[in-house]
């Protein structure tokens, strides 16, 4: 990522925090000409579902560290979802604006992100894209290890670690991944594949 704007741009939702994402964040510590990481948590209105387990302020906690770690100038912005797509670029470049100040302008900003769909948003508006490889789980994959009593902390960044245990994060994850889903109409569900949709749902930049 030698390339880098002035202004890099994370965003996900950040249910967990792995440990090679937590190294993809540290590495931009090196790169001499970023001033600034903005960090958007996504689905930031969402909690308690599979999709989205845990509320904002808990994944910031996993975040915040990470970021201070870099000696980097950032902020953290929620970001709640909106349903178009078309439109997702500007909605989030205006939340930012609103509620850090920050202006996300694409000559200034580089997207780092591993998720090819929201690459090609942000490209497709001009702005600058790292596409960043991150190996080892994902974050729903390491979740279900949590869920299905795994070994899961090799995995995991040190953050995850020490927020999960504080906040009895597992059993809340256990909880609710054990809990019945019913459909928009109320009734049960047989066909939906929860760990093919959340894994596909991952924002893996981080």
């Amino acid at each position: 990522m030698s390339e880098l704007r002035r202004i890099a741009l994370l965003l996900g939702r950040f249910h967990a925090l792995t440990r090679a994402q937590a190294d993809l964040v540290a590495s931009l510590a090196q790169e001499v000409d970023l001033e600034r990481i903005v960090c958007v948590v996504t689905s930031a209105d969402h909690a308690g579902t599979r999709r989205n387990p845990l509320d904002a302020e808990t994944r910031e906690e996993l975040l915040r560290p990470v970021l201070a770690a870099t000696g980097k100038p950032f902020v953290l912005v929620r970001v709640a979802d909106i349903p178009d797509d078309a439109a997702w670029v500007d909605h989030v470049r205006a939340e930012v604006r609103a509620r850090a100040g920050v202006e996300l302008a694409p000559a200034a900003t580089t997207l780092v992100s591993a998720n090819r769909d929201v690459q090609a948003l942000f490209a497709a508006a001009g702005y600058g894209v790292a596409a960043a490889a991150v190996g080892g789980l994902t974050p729903h994959e390491l979740i279900q290890r949590i869920v299905d009593g795994k070994q899961w902390q090799a995995e995991a960044a040190p953050a995850t670690i020490e927020v999960f245990a504080r906040r009895g994060v597992a059993a809340k994850l256990k909880r609710i991944f054990g809990d019945t889903l019913r459909t928009d109409d109320g009734e049960l569900s047989s066909h939906r594949d929860f760990a093919s949709y959340g894994a596909q749902m991952d924002a893996s930049l981080v």
